[in-house]
């Protein structure tokens, strides 16, 4: 991906508003509406694909070992902590998931089928055993993530994960191979909206739907076949978001 590989907004509401026939938003929809379709079809795109990888540098409560997911990111991928200034970490050590753990509502005892306390269990013991104490180690439970008191002695975290191509009202960065699948998006929810009004648009949402299963399926294909160097650009210039 290089810069060019973007598309603005308004490059897509002059696309949609003229195939939607709504050119001086004379149909009760705002420009508002549009954009926020737009949006809303990029997030949907996330969620599918995967397409947006983020990094996000934040300080680590020692207190109660627990973080908030951060705004717009979800899945995960990798987990860092470090001591030093925040953003600029010199040496890290990997946070392992583990199942089940949960330190709610925070602290440093925690609940686990496998846990140091549990090594004479017949089901779970022979588990632990020879299991370093030292091992760092964070679980996530609606929406909060619970680290293990080996994880107190650092002072950031970094969290490496997918993101839902930014806050709604921002301003959206749209890959080019996105186009026709947002546009049919927002145009099969327009005329969603004007065939619940007037029932002769029924045939123009007929028409927007087919397409967008079309095209969808095509922009989920484009984003799989991007090759490394392809797909490497793309979550730097999206990163820099962050």
């Amino acid at each position: 991906m290089i810069n060019n590989d973007f598309i603005s907004v308004n490059l897509l509401l002059s696309d949609i508003l003229v195939q939607c026939n709504d050119e001086q938003l004379r149909r009760g929809l705002t420009k508002g509406f549009y954009t926020s379709m737009i949006q809303s079809a990029l997030e949907e795109l996330a969620f599918t694909t995967f397409f947006e990888k983020i990094t996000v540098d934040l300080p680590l409560d020692k207190t109660n070992l627990q973080l908030e997911m951060p705004e717009n990111l979800f899945n995960i991928r990798e987990l860092y902590l470090w001591n030093g200034n925040c953003c600029t970490p010199q040496s890290s050590v990997p946070v392992h998931w583990k199942r089940l753990f949960n330190n709610m509502p925070g602290g440093t005892s925690y609940t686990s089928k496998i846990h140091e306390n549990t090594t004479d269990d017949p089901m779970y013991g022979t588990f632990y055993n020879g299991f370093p104490s030292t091992v760092r180690f964070a679980n996530i439970q609606n929406g909060i993530i619970m680290f293990s008191s080996s994880c107190a002695g650092y002072d950031n975290v970094r969290i490496v994960g997918n993101g839902t191509a930014g806050a709604i009202g921002d301003e959206p960065v749209i890959p080019r191979f996105f186009r026709q699948a947002i546009i049919d998006f927002c145009c099969e929810k327009f005329y969603r909206i004007i065939m619940a009004r007037e029932k002769g648009f029924v045939s123009m949402w007929q028409i927007y739907d087919n397409r967008l299963k079309d095209s969808w399926f095509e922009a989920e294909r484009r984003v799989k076949n991007l090759n490394t160097w392809q797909r490497d650009e793309l979550h730097e210039h999206l990163s820099k978001k962050w």
